[in-house]
């Protein structure tokens, strides 16, 4: 059996050594359209192993955060940790198709004859880091209590297993799926976006917490205020500009 995988991300890969273990005897195949694998996605977050602790108690997050976690810890003991590709207009054949594909997984579930739903809603989470001299003010994992109405868990504090912290993200619409910079504009994405009437069911519940998410992007001060409700210590020349960027599924 040949089996072809879409996305060269976490899900993509884990997806293609387990079948190359579990069944030998099959061909797979993996596609990824960048140079390189986990450019996107699973490049750019924070580095946590979420507990499930501020998702709803025996909602489908909290369940596979608590079911996903426990390996992961054990295959990093074990391995000690602290693709192919094709030119345009390319056809393969395949006896199973397994899209992993990020940022883009709704567009190829779509195309496949998929529901129209859930629909992928970029946003863009910026981070800022401490500086070395302050990052004795945070120990470990700092996190606000959780509002479950809100689609996001809002800016929190992350020690590293480097020893730096990272503060945030916030939250802010993006333009482009895969728009990391202020400035990226991609015209099909954003008719996506504001084409889809989902988008404006979040956009009607949840206008103050994008407002607040907006002004945190566009000053330093406003971002540091919204982490001072942690770490009331915190003062804006403790930071410097970090990086993360992130897509949520729209339509809560």
């Amino acid at each position: 059996m040949r089996v072809v995988i879409v996305g060269g991300g976490i899900l993509g890969l884990a997806a293609g050594r387990l079948l190359a273990r579990e069944r030998p005897d099959d061909e797979v195949l993996l596609f990824e359209k960048e140079a390189a694998l986990a450019q996107h996605q699973t490049g750019r977050n924070s580095g946590v192993v979420h507990a499930g602790l501020y998702y709803e108690p025996g909602s489908l997050k909290a369940r596979l955060c608590r079911r996903g976690g426990q390996p992961l810890r054990a295959f990093c003991r074990q391995h000690g940790l602290a693709s192919v590709e094709l030119a345009d207009g390319s056809a393969v054949g395949a006896d199973r198709v397994l899209v992993c594909a990020g940022l883009h997984a709704d567009r190829l579930a779509r195309v496949s004859g998929e529901s129209e739903e859930p629909r992928i809603v970029p946003f863009r989470g910026e981070y800022w880091r401490l500086h070395a001299p302050r990052s004795h003010l945070v120990r470990g994992l700092v996190y606000p209590v959780p509002d479950l109405s809100l689609p996001f868990l809002g800016v929190h504090l992350t020690r590293t297993v480097g020893g730096s912290v990272l503060v945030g993200p916030n939250a802010v619409l993006a333009y482009a799926r895969e728009a990391y910079r202020r400035r990226d504009v991609a015209t099909s994405d954003l008719w996506d976006t504001v084409s889809w009437p989902g988008m404006w069911r979040v956009a009607r519940r949840h206008w103050r917490f994008g407002r607040r998410g907006d002004r945190a992007s566009s000053s330093k001060r406003a971002f540091v205020r919204e982490t001072r409700r942690l770490v009331p210590e915190l003062r804006p020349d403790d930071v410097v500009p970090g990086t993360r960027r992130r897509a949520r599924p729209g339509g809560r």
